[in-house]
């Protein structure tokens, strides 16, 4: 299931994140809460089939999650998203892309 990203999803991003170095780079609590406020969508992935004991479907495990930016942002979100501001007026661009190893090919 994909849901949008929430703050209790934090911990699970980052660790997820930081797992996956050096294919993404580095990320703290700050910037991810930069990036979610920024982002045209922050997802992530849930693991309905495995929601245990899980109030609802909403809480089930995470198991990937993505970051995407329009176009017209200006605070400094890097040189990948500087070379598409550079040359397309519009666009949205994929910024962080991480499947928990676990549940990679599935």
């Amino acid at each position: 299931m994909i849901r949008e990203m929430r703050p209790d999803d934090f911990d699970d991003v980052i660790r997820m994140n930081n797992d996956n170095i050096p294919a993404v780079s580095f990320i703290d609590r700050a910037e991810l809460h930069q990036d979610v406020r920024l982002a045209k969508h922050a997802l992530v992935v849930a693991d309905a089939e495995n929601i245990g004991n899980a109030a609802n479907i909403g809480d089930a495990p995470i198991r990937g999650f993505c970051t995407t930016f329009a176009s017209g942002i200006t605070d400094d979100l890097g040189t990948n998203y500087a070379w598409f501001t550079a040359r397309y007026p519009r666009f949205v661009y994929l910024d962080r892309v991480v499947i928990d190893d676990g549940f990679r090919s599935r």
